[in-house]
């Protein structure tokens, strides 16, 4: 499950983003009782793990406080790739010099 690429099925809760190769920590989580029992439930119905379901619990609430998904981020930023353009032709090697005289004072 955590080598190579696993798409999450989707919800009608929210989209999941694919797990590709990401790092997996492991977390030691206290639930109370009612918590675990229902956490233990919904895994098997949903034929998850249980820490998968925490996964895309934190991915729901990360969307609900930003209002986008990873995903959604990654891909804002692929797209604006190649979308602004400068005379300078040193913005490879000089960017951190770049950046910083833009927001010093």
């Amino acid at each position: 499950m955590y080598r190579g690429a696993k798409q999450i099925p989707q919800s009608d809760v929210t989209d999941y983003t694919t797990y590709k190769c990401d790092v997996m920590i492991r977390t030691q989580i206290q639930l109370t009782e009612r918590q675990h029992e229902l956490l233990k439930r919904m895994a098997r119905e949903e034929n998850a793990s249980m820490a998968e379901l925490i996964r895309r619990a934190v991915d729901l609430l990360e969307k609900r406080r930003t209002g986008r998904s990873d995903e959604e981020i990654r891909e804002r930023a692929k797209a604006a790739i190649g979308r602004f353009h400068s005379d300078r032709t040193d913005v490879s090697r000089r960017h951190d010099d770049y950046f910083a005289d833009s927001i010093l004072p």
